[in-house]
This record gives C-alpha cells, structure tokens and sequence, in this order.
C-alpha cells in the first residue's frame, strides 16, 4: 500500500529539457571538430554567341566539367566560438541534471511527509472512535443508573456532554483524515 506514484509531469518536463540540451550539447561539441568535406561535381559547359545556344550545347555533353575535391578546415587556436558554445551548452545540460534531481527529492520529501501526515491522522481517527465508543457506554450507565434512580442528574448530563464533545472532535478528526488523504492523493498527481 505504500507504492510510491508516477512521476510527476515537473520530472517529466525537466527530462525533456535535458533531452534537447544533450541533443544541442552533442551539435556543440561536433562544431568544435574540424571539418573534413569531401567535393564532387559534374557540369557541362558551352560557350556560344547566345545564351540559347550555350545552354544546348552544354546539355548536349559534348564538353563536359567534373571534379572531385577534399576540403579540410582546422582552425588555428581551435574554434573558440564553438568550443565556448560548447561550454555552455556542457553547463546547461548540467543544470537540468540538477533541475531533475531536485525534483525528484522534493517529490520524495513531500510525499513522506504528506504519507507520514495520512497515517498519524489515520491513528487520531481510529483513537477519537474508540474515545467515543467509550463517552457512549459511560453515558448508557449513567443513563441507566438516573432511571433507576440511584444517579445524579448532573452527573448524566455532564456524561452527556463529554459524549457530545467526543463525537464532536470524531466529526473534526474525520475531516482531517479526509483533508490529508486528498493531499497525498494531490501530490501522487
């Protein structure tokens, strides 16, 4: 019965938070590396008077223009804009880390308490019931020694009055009960 409840929708937003964080976190740390393309290209070409003529002939392949490149980029010092976006981005992935963490123990700290709030509420009830049970078999005896006529009669009202008092704090540890069991339903949520 003490099975601890799903994760909150702040876990779960914080999660994604740092999902996309890793994910630009990765972007970040790619652009730090140098680059290394490779280039390929096929044209054709054709030099005419008019730009008609041209066109026709470089459509017709009869000079064609291919090439095949390596470009290789390395920046001197290292490419300090990326590597402090970099930087950054490490930092905030870092922080939702602990943005969920943080969460997360709230989440546990609250829900014990509120749980630990339920039970002790949960035993107050349980208590105030027998306490009237109890007001409720004095006020019967009383009640049944003023018939007979060997009781008092302030004695039967006083007994009368605890009995009222009694069902009286029964009615306000059941709306505490009740109070606490609709929190911890409200922090599972």
């Amino acid at each position: 019965s003490s099975q601890l409840p799903q994760v909150p929708n702040d876990v779960q937003v914080a999660q994604l938070k740092q999902q996309q964080a890793q994910i630009r976190l990765n972007y970040a740390s790619n652009q730090t590396q140098p680059v290394f393309d490779l280039v390929m290209g096929y044209n054709g070409t054709g030099y005419e008077n008019t730009k008609k003529d041209a066109r026709n002939t470089a459509l017709k392949g009869q000079f064609p223009d291919w090439y095949v490149g390596v470009n290789l980029e390395i920046m001197l010092q290292g490419n300090q804009k990326a590597r402090q976006q970099y930087f950054a981005q490490n930092a905030r992935v870092s922080q939702a880390r602990l943005e969920i963490r943080a969460i997360e123990t709230s989440f546990s700290n609250d829900w014990g308490i509120r749980r630990n709030d339920l039970i002790t509420a949960q035993q107050v009830l349980n208590s105030s019931r027998e306490e009237v049970k109890l007001r409720q078999s004095v006020y019967d005896i009383e009640f049944q020694r003023h018939q007979i006529g060997v009781g008092l009669h302030n004695f039967l009202i006083q007994k009368q009055v605890d009995l009222i008092e009694a069902q009286q704090r029964l009615l306000e540890n059941k709306i505490r009960f009740e109070v606490a069991f609709a929190t911890l339903q409200y922090t599972k949520s």
